[in-house]
């Protein structure tokens, strides 16, 4: 499903952009005016260590189902544990 809405709002025109601030990268589509934002492994392992630093009870995310091969929940293992 995911995979289905980013065919809608992503292509050639879709700009990739890292907020500087937030450290985390984010797609703006200037001809539908779609702003999607997510995470990747550089930004998920910066939140872990924010996380760690803190001392905070552990991490949240709406979900994982469009990272099947688990890149990020192993990029969260390795730097939570």
């Amino acid at each position: 499903q995911a995979d289905k809405a980013l065919k809608l709002y992503v292509n050639a025109n879709s700009k990739l952009i890292e907020d500087k601030k937030a450290q985390a990268p984010y797609l703006f589509n200037p001809d539908k005016k779609v702003f999607i934002t997510y995470d990747d492994e550089k930004s998920t392992k910066l939140k872990a260590k924010y996380v760690k630093k803190h001392k905070l009870a552990g991490v949240f995310f709406w979900e994982y189902f469009s990272d099947p091969k688990e890149h990020l929940l192993n990029v969260l293992d390795k730097n939570l544990n």
